[in-house]
């Protein structure tokens, strides 16, 4: 998942996307595709919460826990993780945002169309050069799909118990990094990428390097 934008139209309009590889909305993807074990996606601060009260957890990832979905934050500074969905993004730059729109109902009118006309044409090479349709045909992914009913809760959402995933590269001041918060880490660790496994029920950070527990932290969340 990747968030694009601000952009502007020629009249001044202003708009987001939200780009899932695969779909145009979070709920929308759910209910056509089914509901995934892990959302990926980079450290935005409209997916974790707050950039003032690193400890509040935002609509993006409390979402997700409601939904048995397992968030997971990439390194910092490191868009190639998501490699896939940035490929999109520039594909949809050249495809649909290099033309003009006089609203933007026409931008959303011209960005469906994109859509089915990129799942049933685009090839990629992480997917043994097949499209995004011949995937989903080929190996089915039998996932649960969202009750096409469902709709996001009135109101602030519930955190639920679960994990939140984070992982960071750790560099000579050995410091985690987890949205505004720092946690110091072994001298051992100093240019090793760590995972961050955030335990929503007990409100405790856990340190992982490679499969092997470091340390683990308080972290208060709210």
């Amino acid at each position: 998942m990747d968030f694009v934008g601000p952009r502007y139209l020629s009249c001044k309009a202003r708009y987001y996307l939200l780009n899932l590889i695969d779909c145009d909305c979070l709920i929308r993807f759910w209910k056509m595709v089914g509901i995934p074990d892990f959302l990926q996606m980079d450290n935005d601060f409209s997916f974790w919460g707050s950039l003032k009260k690193p400890g509040a957890v935002g609509k993006v990832v409390r979402l997700c826990l409601l939904n048995g979905v397992t968030p997971v934050f990439i390194p910092q500074g490191e868009s190639w993780r998501n490699g896939i969905v940035e490929s999109f993004n520039n594909t949809m730059q050249k495809h649909l945002l290099s033309q003009e729109y006089n609203s933007i109902e026409h931008l959303q009118k011209n960005a469906v169309i994109f859509d089915k006309i990129h799942n049933k044409t685009h090839h990629y090479s992480s997917q043994k050069d097949m499209t995004p349709k011949e995937v989903f045909k080929k190996y089915g992914y039998s996932v649960g799909q969202l009750d096409q009913s469902y709709k996001v809760p009135n109101g602030k959402l519930s955190l639920e118990p679960g994990e939140i995933h984070v992982i960071r590269f750790i560099r000579k001041d050995r410091k985690f990094n987890l949205f505004g918060l720092t946690f110091l880490l072994p001298e051992n660790l100093v240019h090793e990428y760590v995972r961050g496994i955030i335990l929503t029920e007990e409100h405790r950070l856990l340190i992982f390097n490679d499969q092997k527990f470091i340390t683990d932290f308080d972290f208060i969340l709210y």
